[in-house]
């Protein structure tokens, strides 16, 4: 054990590895030189999360605001039905 330590002169700094965020910058550059599709999806997945968990900073309208109005004219199925409602 007492030759396991090891004395460092002053201002000397014991070499350490790549901190957290350049281990996970590391991997990334990896996974998209490797697998791009996969880098892709998993930048969709990451931009859909970020949509679903700030859904006030990205909505442009009121969500009950009745946007229906300009496609009462368009009939989808039966008439009377609630894909093609009595106008």
């Amino acid at each position: 054990m007492a030759g396991a330590t090891e004395i460092l002169e002053f201002g000397e700094r014991r070499r350490q590895g790549p901190s957290t965020l350049g281990r996970a910058m590391g991997f990334m550059g990896a996974l998209a030189r490797r697998k791009t599709m996969g880098f892709v999806g998993l930048c969709v997945l990451i931009f859909m999360l970020i949509m679903a968990a700030f859904p006030t900073v990205f909505a442009t309208h009121d969500p009950g605001a009745d946007a229906g109005e300009r496609f009462r004219g368009f009939c989808l199925g039966p008439s009377g039905s609630f894909l093609c409602p009595d106008k």
